[in-house]
């Protein structure tokens, strides 16, 4: 996949902050449903 000349590439840092982000929303989002998680199993 080619990029765009106006597109940045992300730094490690910025990829790194993406992924951490984007698990905190999903354990945040299970911890909300979490009933539902044990009661379907």
């Amino acid at each position: 996949m080619k990029m765009d000349a106006n597109e940045d590439e992300l730094t490690r840092a910025q990829s790194l902050q993406i992924i951490s982000e984007m698990i905190a929303a999903a354990k945040s989002e299970i911890n909300d449903n979490g009933f539902f998680f044990l009661l379907w199993g």
